[in-house]
């Protein structure tokens, strides 16, 4: 046996005694996780991997995993401490993780072969309001800065090219960027139908308390809400027409959509 593989499987049976299952958890990115992922993270019952596909394949693959290096890794990552339930995240766009150089996978094979490497709970989290979720995204990429630990006190603006959104290493239209959005979620809604899966919005479970969504993934996994805080904050919660130079581009490319309502959220 190669060596990598010696050290995946020792690390599986040293990690795996009181193991009650394991979480993968979807979502499209600047919506939330990292806050959750931190408090999961404080219980300690759970432990939390983040993104493990979050690089090119061949930064994250160990030498000798030439064969079935997605399932390697993610088992690499599921056994790496003994916790009861131990989880981590893939975002769901196909130029995010999905992307020929990372994943390379359909979701519906990648959704089958998590079945096979032992996840036995799903949590789907979704930010409804796409426009902020883009906004988010490309105000992170222009000042540096995913995520805050002190609070932000004046807006920061930004022109948003509504012809060449960025989403992962791609570009296309909003309104498509926010149909393929939809898509995505809804096909992911319809493959996990059959297994024990949790939706989580960060409007709902995370904008005002994060500590909601944290209370609802402990319930879902029947295990104790010990208490726990973040120091994240918020990186954008001002209006969007302090936030958007051409706002009114926007405004009238969204009137008239089930997506205007966006604006104003």
């Amino acid at each position: 046996m190669h060596h990598s593989n010696y050290l995946l499987y020792k690390r599986i049976f040293l990690n795996r005694w009181g193991r009650k299952g394991n979480i993968a958890m979807f979502h499209a990115a600047r919506c939330g996780s990292t806050v959750i992922g931190d408090l999961l993270s404080k219980n300690p019952e759970l432990g939390w991997a983040k993104e493990i596909f979050n690089k090119n394949v061949y930064n994250y693959i160990k030498p000798d995993w030439s064969r079935d290096p997605i399932k390697k890794t993610i088992l690499w990552h599921l056994y790496g401490k003994k916790c009861k339930y131990l989880g981590f995240e893939t975002t769901i766009m196909p130029t995010q993780q999905f992307r020929p150089d990372i994943i390379g996978m359909t979701l519906e094979d990648y959704v089958s072969l998590l079945k096979h490497t032992g996840i036995t709970h799903f949590i789907i989290l979704k930010r409804e309001n796409h426009l902020r979720r883009c906004i988010s995204a490309q105000l992170a990429r222009n000042k540096k800065m995913y995520h805050s630990r002190q609070p932000v006190n004046k807006p920061t603006s930004l022109h948003l090219d509504t012809q060449h959104t960025r989403i992962g290493q791609g570009t296309m239209p909003l309104l498509e960027l926010f149909k393929l959005t939809d898509e995505r979620y809804e096909l992911l809604h319809s493959l996990l139908k059959p297994y024990k899966t949790l939706r989580i919005t960060y409007e709902a479970d995370i904008k005002e308390s994060p500590k909601i969504a944290y209370a609802r993934i402990c319930d879902f996994l029947q295990v104790e809400k010990v208490p726990v805080e973040t120091e994240y904050q918020r990186t954008n919660p001002f209006p969007l027409n302090q936030v958007i130079e051409n706002y009114d581009e926007v405004a009238g490319l969204l009137k008239g959509t089930a997506y205007e309502w966006m604006l104003t959220d």
